[in-house]
């Protein structure tokens, strides 16, 4: 047997490491975001409910700790990845979305009743702790600023876009199951 053969599996694993390296650094982590109290029929709906957002890493999900308002907040950035956006941007987007305006609707009950400007900053903040967190249960060496990035604009406003990939999957209620989005 040759040396190169026995370094085969070596190389192969490091290579795997470095494509790996590589896409996360490239679009961004897969992160998948779990809504529930679906109507029948419908996907992403108004009155659905954002319960949990995950890190999804070498197929193990690594769930955000995050409560209500930084879930609306985080899944929105996730849904509208494309742009970037202000905080007035982003809490007048979640005030005029339907699905956000009656989140939770469908379990009886709406659970934020709107997002102010001036908290997105706050809430951003926490967004980094829960990706630091996560991202460290995961093993994943990663800077959460690089992830969900904050810039400055050219008129000197803080702009937030989130990179990464997104799946949105739904848990029936009444059956269990999750139905992957699309």
């Amino acid at each position: 047997m040759f040396v190169n053969d026995k370094l085969a599996p070596v190389a192969e694993a490091i290579d795997l490491v470095l494509t790996e390296a590589r896409e996360i650094r490239t679009i961004g982590p897969h992160f998948r975001i779990i809504h529930r109290f679906r109507a029948p029929r419908t996907e992403c709906w108004p009155g659905e409910e954002v319960i949990a957002i995950f890190l999804v890493y070498r197929g193990h999900e690594y769930q955000l700790s995050l409560s209500p308002a930084p879930l609306l907040i985080a899944d929105y950035l996730l849904r509208h990845s494309r742009f970037a956006q202000t905080a007035s941007q982003i809490a007048s987007g979640i005030r005029s979305d339907g699905f956000y305006a009656e989140h939770g609707r469908n379990a009886g009950r709406q659970r934020i009743k709107r997002i102010p400007r001036s908290a997105v900053r706050e809430y951003i903040r926490r967004l980094h702790q829960a990706l630091a967190m996560a991202a460290s249960k995961a093993g994943l060496s990663i800077d959460p600023e690089n992830i969900l990035v904050v810039e400055q604009s050219v008129s000197n406003h803080a702009i937030y876009r989130w990179r990464g990939v997104v799946e949105i999957a739904h848990l029936d209620s009444a059956a269990a199951t999750l139905q992957p989005h699309g």
